[in-house]
């Protein structure tokens, strides 16, 4: 799912603040901003959880208040979050990935939304390949921890008056656990922190080359190098 929204926030009041005062509190929320931060706050709604939503006018005036606890008033504190991390945000493990072929998904159903909701039971969608292929479809799927790939998956479609539910095939072409990077390299006691590689091997032809010269390090000079610069130098003596 795309970052969208990077200027909406959540505010949440301590102590809270009864829903019947939302708009006394938001000209006085609106107030604050301005007069004690110089920041003009586009929009204010009501948010279900917490106070109040806040519309910032960029994510850079957002970014000066999330996660801190502000003093609003002599009664109040504020606390300020992302749009999208509020009190039943939840953090879940996915460390598997897996390709799956879906067989003779319905053409009507090919696109992003249907494939997610097709698939939301046992992981997230991360890509599927849009080809001319009508008899199949191959996605590659972010998987749940602990989740199974169902061997189908139920698509329904509306007509008028009635729901059409079909299951579809479900074939696993890959299921693995996600790579992880190494740590950071630390850095060397001595010598440079950019080394030099050794030059790769010369290229020896599909049936091998007895005769390609021996991988040569950046740097070094060969012996005909050695030669021609002897040479030039016994030039300039005489």
């Amino acid at each position: 799912m795309e970052s969208y929204n990077e200027d909406l926030a959540i505010t949440y009041l301590v102590p809270k603040v009864n829903k019947v005062d939302f708009e006394p509190m938001v000209a006085a929320l609106k107030e604050f901003f301005v007069q004690t931060h110089g920041v003009h706050v586009a929009e204010v709604q009501p948010y279900p959880i917490g106070n109040a939503y806040v519309l910032f006018h960029n994510p850079v005036e957002r970014e000066r208040f999330l996660d801190k606890i502000i003093q609003f008033g002599p009664d109040y504190q504020i606390y300020v979050g992302k749009h999208n991390e509020g009190k039943n945000a939840r953090f879940q493990d996915m460390d598997r990935e897996a390709w799956i072929m879906l067989i003779s998904f319905p053409e009507d159903a090919r696109n992003n939304s249907t494939i997610c909701k097709a698939v939301a039971d046992f992981g997230l969608l991360h890509y599927w390949n849009d080809t001319n292929n009508l008899a199949r479809i191959v996605a590659k799927i972010n998987l749940f921890d602990g989740a199974k790939i169902p061997h189908g998956v139920l698509v329904s479609t509306s007509i008028p008056l009635k729901t059409r539910s079909c299951m579809y095939l479900v074939f696993v072409l890959t299921n693995k656990g996600i790579t992880m990077l190494a740590d950071e390299d630390q850095l060397p006691a001595d010598g440079p922190l950019f080394p030099l590689p050794m030059q790769a091997p010369r290229w020896m032809g599909l049936h091998g080359n007895v005769h390609a010269p021996r991988p040569q390090a950046i740097g070094e000079e060969s012996f005909v190098g050695q030669g021609a610069q002897s040479a030039a130098a016994m030039d300039e003596d005489s």
